[in-house]
């Protein structure tokens, strides 16, 4: 049985060193440091690899989604009762909005507004969320996506408007996740073929302490959106980044998104001594998104 993953702490004693090779200058002769400089740009050069973006290509038909926004349009142009979860400690805790509802449909979203309030939900999160369709009886249904749920007075429209929200979905599973991935490869080989592995700087380590902090606060949003930082910063220095930003958005049941950072850890880190661990947890995360 594999040992329980958590989240990776760093070792405090671990100094965020800008260059991992350190030369006394002073001691050099000029064209000793000459030299030096040379070779080291020589493998910098070497070692370099170009990542082109031109031959990697979005494995899914744009037409198909572009069909799919219009069709959500012109089902969302009839009645609909819209319900939203505003308890995070209760994901099945709805709340019905006073009618009439607005709803309009949007090249990247879909705003629902009223006199009270008004909310929107983007296309590009429905990559993270499941979606499913509710029956409360037999004259109403519809589907349930992120904190959204919406009840249509047609029979079949229900069905109809989950279906091509997945569609949808689909469509951002492969823009936020396996295109990116598939980027990444590149990127990941060559950390792997380079003895002096990059450190993490006094920014990043900031960032670092803070997304741990946040984490035990359980307030995972801003975890995950620091651990990003992280990785934005350099997206090979710290790989226990992305294992972290695994755990934490399937703690957040964002499963897709879990599959993709616990992907990027292991192809940075293939021989890492979790690795097995890591790869269990995304057979089990696949089981839960439904792939």
């Amino acid at each position: 049985m594999p040992e329980e993953l958590r989240i990776k702490y760093m070792n405090g004693k671990q100094k965020p060193e800008i260059n991992s090779l350190t030369i006394n200058f002073n001691k050099m002769k000029s064209k000793q440091l000459q030299i030096i400089v040379i070779l080291l740009l020589f493998t910098s050069l070497a070692n370099a690899q170009i990542v082109s973006t031109d031959s990697v290509k979005l494995k899914v038909d744009n037409g198909e989604f572009i069909k799919a926004k219009k069709e959500i349009a012109n089902l969302l142009k009839n009645k609909y009762t819209v319900f939203t979860n505003k308890d995070n400690n209760d994901k099945n805790h709805f709340t019905g909005w006073n009618n009439p509802v607005k709803i309009t449909v949007y090249d990247d979203r879909i705003e629902f507004a009223n006199k009270d309030e008004n909310a929107h939900f983007n296309f590009s999160e429905l990559a993270d969320f499941d979606i499913f369709l509710v029956k409360p009886d037999n004259k109403q249904d519809g589907p349930r996506f992120g904190r959204f749920l919406i009840y249509s007075q047609i029979p079949g429209n229900g069905q109809k408007l989950a279906d091509n929200l997945n569609l949808i979905k689909k469509y951002f599973i492969e823009v936020n996740y396996l295109t990116p991935l598939r980027l990444f490869e590149p990127i990941a080989a060559q950390y792997r073929a380079t003895k002096i592995k990059p450190t993490i700087s006094e920014e990043q380590r900031k960032f670092i302490v803070q997304a741990n902090l946040f984490n035990q606060l359980k307030n995972y949003l801003k975890a995950i959106e620091l651990y990003q930082k992280v990785i934005a910063l350099d997206p090979t220095s710290y790989p226990s980044a992305y294992s972290n930003l695994a755990l934490i958005s399937a703690i957040i049941n964002n499963y897709n998104g879990a599959i993709y950072y616990m992907k990027k850890y292991l192809l940075l880190e293939p021989e890492a001594t979790d690795a097995r661990s890591c790869q269990d947890k995304i057979y089990e995360w696949e089981a839960l998104s439904g792939k």
